[in-house]
């Protein structure tokens, strides 16, 4: 049905309008990319400190290795800059009246510009930062679940790194009991395992023997 005529919509009509849509969703999943590419952790040390961070520390160009590299306020700053990149990309998604399903993707692509950003040689960051401002806008609720399951495995371990992942890892088992829609337990279950795949040389060294 036309909303302006209030007869029913053409063929042509249709295509317009899936055309239109599927334009909006490739020009805003482009834009996300984008702004994932704005890595806070190589701009900060640049900018502010002279320094390459990807020549510091472990090398990777992310808030745990700027906060080894540049200090608890380094650790904030490019936190809180990654964090803003992952809310920014769903606030506009929100604003055009993306679907939920053209949300994930736009999150996708903040997530893959932070990790494979092309003014760096597609060499970033892990995804953490961008992937939990994203989901605090997206749905705040799952931010709390991840933040709980974190917790409990910090008191555990005492491993920054290997708690954040794990409540990764069960994010979606949890979204799954408590009756969210398959799609969005299907996301979830993307995103945790992108990010834990990113991070596979920090659970190889957690898990190899201690001597």
């Amino acid at each position: 049905m036309n909303k302006y005529s209030g007869f029913p919509i053409t063929r042509a009509e249709a295509g317009f309008i899936t055309m239109s849509i599927l334009f909006k969703q490739a020009i805003i999943s482009l834009i996300s990319y984008l702004i994932g590419c704005l890595n806070g952790a190589y701009y900060y040390g640049k900018i502010f400190k002279n320094m390459d961070i990807r020549n510091y520390g472990s090398g990777n160009p992310g808030a745990l290795n700027s906060g080894r590299v540049f200090g608890r306020d380094g650790f904030i700053i490019v936190f809180f800059i990654d964090f803003l990149k992952g809310a920014i990309v769903v606030i506009i998604g929100r604003y055009y009246e993306l679907s939920n399903q053209g949300l994930v993707l736009a999150i996708l692509a903040v997530i893959a510009g932070h990790m494979y950003p092309v003014q760096l040689q597609f060499k970033g960051g892990k995804g953490m930062a961008a992937f939990l401002g994203a989901l605090a806008f997206y749905d705040y609720i799952y931010v709390l679940y991840i933040v709980v399951v974190f917790l409990l495995f910090f008191i555990l371990t005492r491993r920054f790194t290997i708690s954040g992942l794990a409540s990764l890892i069960l994010l979606p088992a949890i979204l799954y009991f408590r009756g969210y829609a398959s799609h969005e337990v299907l996301a979830m279950t993307v995103f945790a395992l992108i990010i834990i795949l990113r991070h596979r040389e920090n659970i190889h060294d957690f898990l190899k023997p201690k001597n």
